[in-house]
């Protein structure tokens, strides 16, 4: 097997006025911060924070609260699944 195998399975919304989604299933036994270089360098070229980090941020009082292009630059979150990782980028939605 090549390090990392990625299929994209699902790019969009979920439904209608939702935020906006890319989801990779990500095949590899690298470590979660190697993938996570990956994932950054070939699947997503623009660098977002992680969801927790992203939240904490954006909420009411938090360091980006206000930040409208920070809000919506979106977040990113890792998740370790059987075989690999499954990778998603969130846009939240702008009407």
């Amino acid at each position: 097997m090549e390090k990392f195998e990625a299929k994209k399975t699902h790019g969009g919304q979920y439904n209608r006025y939702g935020d906006s989604f890319d989801v990779w299933e990500i095949k590899t036994e690298a470590s979660k911060e190697e993938t996570l270089g990956y994932c950054f360098e070939n699947l997503h070229k623009h660098r977002c924070p992680e969801y927790a980090e992203w939240h904490k941020n954006t909420v009411y009082g938090g360091a980006k609260s206000g930040d409208m292009g920070y809000h919506f630059g979106g977040y990113y979150t890792l998740i370790a699944i059987d075989g690999g990782f499954s990778f998603s980028v969130c846009f939240p939605y702008a009407d």
